[in-house]
């Protein structure tokens, strides 16, 4: 029977938190001088001098210095490592010693000498488990395990109780409980008295925006005490995990009123950040939202929303109301910044601090975004890929058009008539005519719409050239062995459609097995406002990454969005510009007249005949065209693609059966087997779409160099 210390013998109890929020809840509780060790991650500096406090674990993750999607694969991977089936014993044991990402320092734990230790079992990966804890302990210890598992909001109350009377202090632990739960009343009031019977407010609440995650466990509560409703499905039985989301179907189904950006483990300046990075897709969910004026926010997501303990009362939920009401209701926030326990944790000079306006950066307008029938910009993909019965017609129709209706004609007829400015028709800015920059004689560096210079001065590139441009040229100590450089080329440049997946990486690694050597160049079309390439949901950002791992020349072409009735050059068209920029800087080092560099087009794809028909009968006029992997079989680009040893990680799903951020691999192809998905193993039909991340690996593992 488990012994559990009595009020007097408290005062020489020795607790160890393993979580951020036990320690929070041990200091609520009184009990500060009884902790021995914390985590790496807890807010907990002991006022006595004399009190030693040892750190018990690990930051075996490192979340600032990578981006979410890479923190997400990283946590991914740890999570199917821990899910090995417990009925093998070998397994069971294997799964148990599968390190959390945040390791506990085994040296520090035994000199804490804890008498009572305090982890979880909600998830397996993001803090010490019971398993874990318990195969560092000696057999014949004696310390106490305490596990918390709260999935909704009273079971975080509750967890005070239990922690309480596994200390000795059980009284302690309800009147913490009774006192948070009347502070939720007392909320919960106000707001009702305000708001009487009007509607609630639609709450987007992101956990993490690559991919997204909508809220789940206690979160839900906490939006029904602030009168708010789930912007996704708040019928669902509660509580609930939070999940994973889709942008398409967070803009097609939510229509937020707010949001508010609350990623897991991130503080208020990292949520901000985040958020402005993804800004092309926030700005998609606002353009389709029934209030086009719905307020965006960052906050402390690890601090008040992640961590089940008091401040998800005493500031989480105060929080909510505050980005919900402070515009439309400054009496009722004056009513609960009145609080004497809203005062105490949230101070009014500091509210800032704890929610953050977050401003987009620059886009086309909502209202613009509102005449666009299709938010993304029109591509190779958007018709035949989606299944569309209409064949290559509707893909001619959709991008093969040369009419001019938007700012193209309104760029040709200023500089017909001589003028240096027009007027963009969506912005209602004057916009500068390739006139203007000849006159100044050189790229001003500021990625202008119309820079005649290819934007050769612009430093950052990847984020603002609005022509096609060279994002990447490597320098001749750079280059490698397997493809010649661009300065030897005479009629022998390939020119690969690069979108950074597993297909485009398998065409360089069969291009790099050929005998002959030639120049390669990457050409990656994306979204000249969300700078992400078209159904892959990467951004070109990702793609530069790839060409400067594997030092191979990268051209990007920025795509203009197509407006219903303001048409802007047609894909086909910018091809053609990107593909003279490669000509004429070919012909520049080498001294020979543009038009002689590029020897084929070539393209990734496996066996879907309208699209190689489209690219024929649309680009087949320019140059020869080379398919390297068409009609080859799965089963050797499988085997090629393990060969490489490059991890593909899923960066876009159309089916529920594949979730973003799982590595596709031979694992993932059996599954989907085994699960009867009628989907195609490669996803060529659209189901889902891949990043290779070449510089996982050394470009000559990744180009295949030493097979060749």
């Amino acid at each position: 029977m488990t012994r559990t210390p009595t009020e007097a013998a408290t005062k020489d109890l020795r607790i160890a938190c393993l979580l951020p929020s036990a320690t929070d809840i041990c200091v609520a509780l009184g009990l500060s001088q009884q902790i021995v060790g914390i985590t790496h991650e807890c807010h907990f500096h002991s006022s006595d001098s004399n009190q030693k406090i040892h750190i018990l674990t690990r930051d075996g993750l490192q979340a600032a210095d990578k981006t979410q999607m890479e923190i997400h694969v990283r946590v991914q991977e740890q999570q199917q490592m821990c899910r090995m089936p417990k009925e093998d014993t070998i397994s069971s044991k294997a799964s148990e010693s599968v390190p959390s990402l945040y390791p506990i320092d085994v040296d520090a734990l035994r000199q804490a000498a804890p008498d009572l230790i305090i982890t979880q079992d909600l998830c397996a990966v993001c803090a010490p488990s019971v398993s874990q804890v318990k195969g560092l302990l000696r057999a014949n210890n004696t310390t106490r395990i305490l596990s918390l598992s709260p999935q909704s909001l009273s079971d975080v109350l509750q967890t005070f109780v239990t922690i309480a009377t596994a200390c000795g202090v059980p009284e302690r632990g309800i009147q913490l409980r009774d006192t948070l739960q009347q502070q939720l009343h007392q909320l919960k009031s106000i707001i009702h008295s305000f708001r009487r019977q009007q509607p609630s407010p639609r709450l987007l609440f992101l956990e993490w925006l690559d991919p997204p995650f909508d809220a789940g466990h206690w979160i839900l509560d906490m939006m029904e005490y602030a009168g708010l409703q789930n912007a996704f499905d708040n019928n669902q039985q509660r509580p609930r995990k939070s999940g994973v989301r889709s942008w398409d179907a967070i803009t097609n189904t939510t229509s937020p009123d707010v949001i508010l950006i609350a990623c897991c483990g991130f503080d208020v300046e990292r949520n901000a950040q985040d958020a402005v990075t993804h800004s092309h897709h926030l700005q998609r969910v606002i353009a389709a939202s029934r209030n086009a004026n719905a307020p965006i926010y960052a906050t402390n997501g690890d601090r008040y929303f992640t961590c089940p303990g008091p401040q998800l009362v005493t500031v989480g939920v105060v929080l909510l109301a505050m980005a919900a009401y402070r515009h439309e209701y400054p009496d009722m926030i004056a009513a609960i910044q009145a609080l004497p326990w809203v005062q105490m944790w949230l101070p009014d000079d500091l509210t800032e601090h704890y929610l953050r306006p977050v401003t987009l950066s620059s886009s086309p307008t909502v209202a613009s975004l509102r005449t666009v029938d299709e938010t993304r910009i029109a591509d190779i993909e958007d018709c035949p890929n989606a299944g569309c019965d209409a064949g290559k017609d509707c893909v001619d129709d959709t991008m093969g058009h040369s009419e001019q209706l938007g700012w193209d004609k309104l760029h040709d007829e200023a500089c017909q008539a001589r003028q240096l400015t027009y007027t963009d028709p969506d912005s209602g800015y004057s916009v500068f005519t390739e006139l203007a920059h000849r006159q100044r004689g050189k790229c001003c560096g500021s990625g202008c719409r119309h820079c005649p210079y290819h934007h050769m001065n612009v430093r950052d590139k990847a984020t603002k050239i609005q022509q096609p441009a060279w994002l990447f040229l490597p320098t001749t100590v750079e280059e490698h062995d397997v493809f010649t450089s661009l300065s030897q080329a005479h009629n022998n440049v390939r020119v690969l459609f690069f979108s950074g997946g597993k297909d485009s990486f398998l065409t360089i690694r069969a291009l790099a097995r050929q005998a002959a050597r030639f120049p390669l160049v990457l050409l990656t079309t994306f979204d000249a406002t969300s700078r992400v390439v078209a159904h892959q949901e990467v951004s070109i950002q990702q793609i530069l990454r790839q060409a400067q791992h594997l030092q191979l020349p990268l051209l990007g072409v920025p795509l203009h969005r197509h407006h219903a009735n303001s048409n802007s050059l047609s894909y086909v068209q910018r091809i053609q510009q990107a593909l003279a920029v490669i000509e004429e800087h070919v012909a520049k080092v080498t001294g020979t007249t543009p038009g002689d560099a590029i020897h084929a087009l070539v393209f990734g794809d496996l066996h879907l005949e309208h699209i190689r028909d489209w690219r024929k009968d649309q680009l087949g006029g320019l140059y020869r065209m080379e398919y390297p992997l068409w009609k080859v079989d799965y089963a050797t680009l499988a085997q090629d693609l393990e060969l490489s040893s490059v991890p593909c990680i899923v960066s876009s799903s159309t089916v529920d059966t594949v979730q973003v951020g799982e590595r596709y691999d031979a694992l993932f192809r059996e599954r989907l087997k085994a699960a009867g998905a009628t989907i195609d193993l490669f996803g060529e039909n659209g189901e889902f779409h891949t990043l290779a991340q070449v510089w996982e690996v050394d470009w000559w593992d990744a180009l295949g160099y030493q097979y060749y």
